[in-house]
């Protein structure tokens, strides 16, 4: 887990505010049943390491993406398997990239 974790009942609007203007862009998760965790997009680092093992450990890859990305929330849905499959589901969602062009001069 990531170790600035917050708990759910301490995330407030001051703090999704910090978190935004720490890590850009944050993403919500919310489960069916209401479980809710707060996510910042990987950055070349968390990547390096989750793409190295993707192809021969999926699952163990996306829990290090959803551990080493998660900033608050219920816990649950890194720790619990009935949850954690369903977020492992939406992780792509935090992988954006910006599309360009290469032309040769």
């Amino acid at each position: 887990m990531n170790k600035d974790f917050i708990p759910m009942q301490s995330v407030n609007d001051q703090v999704i505010q910090d978190w935004k203007f720490k890590h850009g862009t944050i993403f919500r998760f919310e489960s069916e049943d209401g479980k809710v965790g707060y996510f910042k997009k990987p950055d070349r680092k968390i990547m390096d390491v989750v793409s190295a093992i993707a192809k021969s450990n999926p699952v163990k890859s996306n829990e290090l993406l959803a551990t080493n990305c998660i900033l608050g929330g219920d816990a649950e849905l890194v720790e619990k398997d009935e949850y954690f499959y369903g977020l492992s589901a939406k992780l792509n969602a935090l992988i954006k990239v910006k599309q360009g062009e290469l032309t040769e001069l």
